[in-house]
């Protein structure tokens, strides 16, 4: 058997041979198949991206969205990812920006959304772009997403390029540290009483936080907003909310061989010593417990989380119970 490296898949799909599954199909053709973007038509949208207006750009994406495939747009552009200048890279990654959030979350379970694809591209572009202009890039990149959900998700593939290629990192520590305070500065704008929970998923919440209690410029206001809803021990809503914040959210898919539906479950499970350290590091847990025993009483797990299931649904008294249980063992 012989196989095959990545790059040989993107070659073949760029110069457009049988033998990419791209192009296999339209060798046995005489149209273009439904559903493809024409080749003519994606190689003068690459050519214009270097002299269209922004909203130009983003129209025309829209466009390419509603009239093919986004998964199948936002797989050429990849394919593209490394040879577009500067001009290209750019206006393609702010217009991308911009609509990113509207992308399919697709539900097949054997490839990534093209909701984190075009978020993946967007990181990828910015290493076309001069080391002395990527920071304030990144900055502008970051505004221009219509949610922070969104701007999240193109952070995240931002530093798991550089966390799994360490040989070939753009940012120093410094730089990453300026990204996430940036970051940090555009929650607080955002932030409300109203959406504290909801204005940034669980997990990117928990990074927020994180972020924001290291921060020599917001560190006190991260203090005000504790003091504001737990100072006065009778907010045990709150308090649970946030051990929620750090507790794993599990998202489970399956399906059924008589059926092309997949299944798809959210919750969380499970709350352990990395958990409980990462919360302590970023608010007062005592302060937390006294308001949960407003409600929930003070009831220690007998055993700890060991017994606990990673994997299975975790109840609220369940969590409280474990989450005291570190009070009383730490």
């Amino acid at each position: 058997n012989t196989t095959y490296s990545n790059t040989s898949y993107t070659q073949w799909t760029n110069e457009k041979k049988i033998c990419s599954g791209r192009y296999f199909g339209r060798y046995f053709s005489y149209t273009v198949q439904e559903g493809d973007i024409p080749d003519n038509y994606f190689e003068q949208l690459i050519t214009n991206l270097e002299v269209t207006s922004n909203e130009e750009i983003v129209h025309k994406l829209e466009q390419t969205v509603e009239q093919y495939s986004a998964f199948d747009l936002i797989l050429k552009l990849r394919m593209h990812e490394e040879v577009l200048t500067e001009g290209q890279s750019t206006n393609l990654s702010l217009a991308l920006a911009q609509i990113g959030h509207t992308l399919p979350l697709e539900q097949d379970i054997h490839f990534a959304t093209t909701y984190a694809q075009a978020a993946s591209l967007i990181a990828r572009l910015v290493r076309n772009v001069p080391n002395t202009k990527q920071i304030s890039f990144v900055k502008q990149l970051l505004l221009e997403t219509q949610s922070l959900e969104y701007a999240m998700e193109i952070h995240y593939w931002l530093m798991y390029r550089e966390k799994n290629y360490p040989d070939k990192a753009i940012f120093s520590i410094n730089k990453e540290v300026q990204i996430q305070e940036f970051i940090v500065e555009r929650f607080l704008n955002e932030m409300t009483d109203e959406n504290f929970f909801t204005l940034l998923s669980d997990g990117n919440l928990w990074s927020v936080l994180s972020w924001w209690s290291k921060s020599k410029k917001y560190k006190n206001k991260l203090q005000l907003i504790w003091k504001k809803h737990l100072s006065n021990k009778n907010n045990p809503d709150f308090a649970l909310r946030l051990i929620k914040v750090f507790t794993p959210t599990i998202s489970s898919s399956s399906f059924s061989p008589q059926s092309t539906h997949v299944y798809r479950s959210t919750y969380k499970s499970g709350f352990y010593e990395t958990n409980y350290k990462a919360m302590k590091e970023v608010a007062d847990v005592n302060l937390i417990n006294d308001n949960l025993i407003t409600k929930y009483g003070n009831h220690p797990h007998k055993t700890g989380p060991s017994v606990i299931s990673d994997r299975d649904p975790i109840d609220d008294d369940t969590l409280i119970s474990i989450f005291q249980w570190f009070i009383e063992n730490s």
